[in-house]
């Protein structure tokens, strides 16, 4: 796997689920693994939509909002969504991972290629662990210059403020920068509207340029 960079790139953003390992089957897995507490699991994925690409100014904002309505949506007290969310889901996601995937194949050799020639690697997920994620995927985190949850900066994909924010934190300006994902609802959209170019990663493991035909 190689990308065709754009000469002037410094920052390479990859989205991690989907992206930097199939999930083929994970949420088939997530539900067995959540089989008493099915109404939340199906809320949690509700409540992500709902709250898709709007910015919230924090994490701490961000996740009260989210437990919030989560809350309401299970007829549960924030406490209760957030112990679930804590320590039952998070904490699954990570060891389905461990156990039944991999980083794609010649992704960490492409990264490292990548790095080599100077060019800067964040990782960027919509969920939270993400270094833990990684680690249980069997990833390099020296391959990584910046890691980060959308949540930490306060929304979730497609919400520029996602990218951008990756960005100022690495103090790369947003055309320099390029994004790798595998949606083009969120990865694509979001990267677009901050300015930031971006392949994503069609059905067939092939690499292509989203383009944003609805302008």
């Amino acid at each position: 796997m190689n990308i065709l960079l754009p000469k002037r790139t410094k920052l390479v953003i990859f989205d991690l689920d989907g992206t930097l390992y199939d999930k083929k089957g994970l949420p088939f897995r997530l539900v067995l693994s959540q089989l008493g507490h099915l109404s939340l699991l199906r809320s949690e994925r509700k409540v992500r939509r709902e709250l898709a690409g709007r910015f919230f100014g924090s994490e701490d904002a961000f996740y009260e909002a989210f437990f919030g309505r989560l809350s309401a949506l299970c007829n549960c007290s924030a406490e209760v969504a957030q112990q679930w969310y804590e320590t039952s889901y998070m904490p699954a996601m990570v060891r389905i991972l461990k156990k039944h995937y991999r980083i794609r194949k010649g992704w960490q050799e492409m990264i490292g290629r990548l790095r080599d020639k100077g060019i800067r690697i964040a990782v960027l997920s919509d969920y939270g662990c993400v270094k833990e994620k990684l680690e249980a995927l069997g990833f390099d985190l020296a391959l990584a210059d910046g890691i980060y949850s959308c949540p930490s900066i306060g929304a979730l994909k497609p919400a520029v403020e996602t990218f951008l924010g990756v960005a100022a934190r690495m103090n790369v300006q947003p055309e320099d920068c390029l994004a790798v994902g595998d949606r083009e609802d969120t990865d694509g959209r979001g990267a677009f509207y901050a300015g930031i170019p971006c392949y994503i990663l069609g059905k067939k493991g092939k690499l292509y340029e989203y383009r944003n035909f609805s302008l």
